[in-house]
């Protein structure tokens, strides 16, 4: 039960509250001088205002009524010593903040809401409404609820021949004269809508996989006792929402089979971007936990009763949370689904994502989230499912994974294709990043810190949101994690930890090759002239699909190659040293290496070659920017990625007493112009 002040006051709505018009004069009239509400009863609790609370003179004013009656709760029950000479208040969207403007730095922000179950009668505008304290998600309630979200949003977020795709194989939820039980449908009708599932599978073997040996039998009927509870649970939702098709990974992909999973996992983008809804168990640690849960952690406190027509609504006041989304749920750090790699795409690429959480559920389309205790948030600026979204809405034309030749080379017209500049015989590049290099370079900082299980998925796992910014790339080559009209910046990732290893996943100059958290942010900061031409850039896949699962790729390159001496340590959060001893060039600082030797020692040397691939156009940019390599082989003048080092003459240590003008100097007089394939 919620808890009550000793009386409950009672706040009279004028009638027609609910019959006139949104902005009819009837109740516009003169602005409240404290509150500034003008009388719209939409406009209540909504909109962003700043509000005098030293100015809360009109008793007649409802919202200063209710700001009163929030203030005088407070203080009771926190014991707060605010008061109106000494707070601020803020409505924003739909819900407000208390600010304290002495030493105390207060802040409380509330939500208020009238619960759904008093009355079968419209709750009175301008007012959320709310489920009770208690939210069960397995209930019709909350069935209600998600049919609704969904039903509001089913055509907005729809890509363009979304109902043409239908995957390879998918789950007859309700199959005729199987008593309850499931089959598998490599035949579904186009057009064929279906639910999704986002789930973490867990450490343990699926009890229930389509394998080679499985297939004919799952075909005829999937035994209900031997799913799941995840899966059982998600066919219920399905049945419910009156969908007839489920997708699940451990069923509609054969496990164990190559070649199925290669071209299958290359169509994640379609089929997640087709789903009609993805159902996302974000609580459970595997595929035993289920779906639905219960929470009763809302405790909200009655207010006051609102009172129009002979009726009366209670309004609540709650703790505010922020509406639940995927950023938001990410953030938390408590939830198993937002830790894995394969679920980052899952969540980003559908039209409609809707969350089981641990308490209630939560929806989220490209432009809109809520969740079911009444929060709503429409604004989703700079929000990785907007940046997608917007991508679709792009009027540009697309390159196709197999548009995408196996075989991409492109020689040195290749620069002038890009957004670089050309001054003279100087070829420069803004280091300002457009919306989508930033958006992609944000969302590969995130997917390289979450886990996988097979590191053979670092690049599938990602190839969906790839397949998307190709949209807003046209022209550009998706080159295993790097994109061709950023190659040079994207070349100057770093990695963040020092446990990181080496995959075979990617070529070394990818940051896809490594198993850690990696970090684009050593680039420029000003323009900068390139000092390596691409002569060349090759990559192949699987079933010639770029954003599918890498086979092999080399770059060839034309640049100055520097030899030097590499010392690995880690002192200081420094991870190296390098020497060139012809020169007297040492630098100390900021040598970052992407997989420490696993013995550091000081007195161990190592023989690398530095790449400059660019440096600072301005007059006060002195940095170079180099790639750390190693040699594979002299003879054919192969090279892979150690690590990469910014040198800044001015700030690090030289060595010898050399200024830094001279160093530039040697380093340019010992670093021969060389024609390398970095692998």
């Amino acid at each position: 039960m919620e808890e009550q002040p000793p009386s409950v006051p009672q706040i009279v709505l004028p009638d027609g509250w609910n019959s006139i018009s949104p902005g009819s004069s009837s109740f516009l009239g003169p602005v409240c001088e404290g509150c500034g509400w003008d009388g719209d009863p939409l406009g209540l609790l909504g909109g962003f205002g700043y509000v005098n609370l030293k100015a809360l003179c009109r008793r007649d004013c409802i919202r200063c009524q209710i700001i009163a009656l929030l203030i005088e709760t407070i203080i009771r029950r926190k014991r707060e010593h605010i008061s109106y000479q000494s707070c601020m208040c803020f409505f924003h969207g739909n819900h407000i903040v208390f600010v304290g403007q002495d030493a105390s730095h207060f802040c409380k922000k509330v939500f208020l809401f009238t619960s759904t179950h008093s009355h079968k009668t419209e709750v009175p505008r301008g007012i959320p409404s709310s489920p009770p304290e208690r939210i069960d998600t397995s209930t019709d309630a909350s069935l209600l609820w998600a049919q609704e979200q969904i039903a509001g949003h089913q055509h907005c977020c729809q890509p363009v021949g979304a109902d043409s795709f239908v995957p390879t194989r998918l789950i007859n939820v309700d199959p005729n004269s199987l008593n309850g039980d499931v089959a598998l449908d490599d035949c579904a009708p186009t057009g064929s809508r279906y639910v999704a599932l986002s789930y973490c599978w867990g450490r343990k073997t699926q009890p229930c996989q389509t394998t080679s040996l499985t297939l004919p039998y799952h075909k005829k009927r999937i035994p209900w006792s031997t799913l799941p509870k995840t899966i059982r649970d998600a066919i219920d939702f399905t049945r419910k929402l009156g969908i007839g098709y489920l997708w699940v990974d451990c069923l509609c992909i054969v496990q164990g089979d190559k070649e199925d999973w290669e071209r299958e996992s290359g169509r994640m983008f379609d089929v997640y971007r087709s789903s009609y809804v993805t159902l996302a168990a974000v609580w459970g640690k595997d595929s035993n936990s289920g779906l639905f849960s219960s929470s009763e952690g809302f405790k909200p406190i009655l207010l006051a009763n609102l009172c129009l027509n002979n009726q009366s609504w209670p309004l609540y006041m709650r703790r505010y949370h922020e509406p639940i989304s995927s950023q938001y749920l990410s953030r938390t750090g408590k939830y198993p689904l937002f830790t894995r790699a394969w679920a980052y795409q899952e969540r980003l690429i559908p039209p409609r994502v809707l969350y089981f959480t641990a308490g209630e559920l939560a929806f989220e389309c490209f432009c809109h989230s809520a969740c079911e205790c009444g929060l709503q948030y429409s604004d989703l600026a700079g929000h990785p499912r907007r940046i997608l979204f917007e991508a679709t809405q792009t009027p540009t034309k697309s390159i196709g994974p197999r548009a995408q030749s196996n075989e991409i080379a492109f020689r040195n017209q290749w620069l002038r294709e890009t957004h670089a500049g050309i001054d003279g015989d100087q070829v420069t590049w803004s280091s300002r990043l457009t919306d989508s290099q930033k958006a992609w370079w944000g969302m590969v900082y995130r997917y390289s810190c979450l886990d996988l299980t097979n590191v053979s998925d670092k690049l599938p796992a990602i190839g969906a949101i790839a397949r998307q910014f190709q949209t807003v790339r046209p022209g550009e080559r998706y080159l295993a994690g790097l994109w061709s009209g950023s190659l040079h910046r994207d070349l100057l990732w770093y990695t963040r930890g020092v446990d990181c290893q080496r995959l075979e996943t990617a070529p070394t100059w990818s940051w896809a090759s490594i198993s850690g958290f990696v970090d684009p942010n050593l680039g420029p900061t000003d323009e900068v002239i390139l000092s390596v031409e691409v002569l060349d850039a090759t990559c192949c896949y699987v079933d010639d699909n770029p954003f599918g699962v890498f086979k092999s790729g080399f770059l060839t390159l034309r640049g100055r190659l520097t030899p030097c001496w590499l010392r690995e340590h880690l002192r200081d959060r420094v991870l190296g040293t390098v020497y060139h001893w012809r020169s007297g060039l040492i630098i100390t600082s900021d040598v970052r290496i992407d997989v420490l030797s696993k013995v550091l020692s000081c007195k161990l040397l190592r023989r690398v070659y530095l790449l400059e691939v660019g440096r600072g156009a301005g007059r006060n940019s002195r940095e170079r920017y180099l790639l750390i390599l190693g040699r594979k082989s002299k003879v054919h003048q192969k090279y892979f990625r150690m690590g990469i080092l910014i040198f800044r003459p001015d700030l690090w240590f030289t060595g010898h007493g050399k200024s830094a003008g001279s160093m530039n100097t040697a380093l340019d007089r010992y670093s021969p112009t060389k024609t390398i394939t970095l692998i």
